[in-house]
């Protein structure tokens, strides 16, 4: 990830591994769980040691134009 990444507050996560730039939904404090929905429409869950906060504004709105493209 390069050093120009920020955390975009509160609205996109990057799975560890993919890559792959996922919306936040919900968090549970108890069971450390992330309900994310990818930019398909997907909602699922991904444990909080598998995401970073990490999103450039870049990538976030890359994520809100392609999901915005699927919804319309």
């Amino acid at each position: 990830m390069s050093e120009s990444a920020i955390k975009v507050e509160g609205r996109y996560l990057r799975i560890i591994g993919s890559e792959e730039i996922v919306a936040w939904k919900n968090f549970s404090e108890i069971t450390q769980l992330y309900e994310v929905e990818s930019v398909d429409g997907k909602v699922f869950t991904v444990q909080s040691n598998k995401v970073s906060q990490m999103v450039t504004p870049e990538q976030a709105k890359e994520f809100a134009r392609l999901h915005n493209e699927r919804v319309n």
